[in-house]
């Protein structure tokens, strides 16, 4: 399983440096359909937080935020991208919109 995400991670990083957007939305497309979502959105996130892609960054947590509004994780990491990126005030209003949407525990 972790062995057929690292090539569809591989696939993702090449279409990001040589690729199209197009393209590269058609194989996270197909990366989505035969691997975990979440490992799949948390790979695709990091790669545009490595290549310093913010506004797609910022584009791919508000989908992981729809899919799994009910993941602390997702959360967590992009009220810290926020925080790193020195966007304090989006960080604190994310963290408003978590404690609406995380179960009480």
């Amino acid at each position: 399983e972790q062995e057929k995400l690292n090539v569809w991670v591989a696939f993702m990083n090449l279409e990001n440096t040589y690729g199209s957007q197009d393209s590269l939305m058609k194989v996270v497309e197909r990366a989505l359909k035969l691997n975990d979502p979440k490992k799949v959105y948390v790979k695709l996130v990091e790669m545009f937080e490595r290549t310093n892609n913010q506004d797609m960054a910022h584009k791919t947590y508000e989908t992981m935020l729809r899919r799994f509004k009910h993941s602390a994780k997702v959360w967590l990491r992009y009220i810290l991208n926020r925080i790193e990126s020195g966007n304090m005030g989006a960080a604190r209003g994310l963290l408003e919109r978590s404690l609406k949407c995380l179960p009480r525990r």
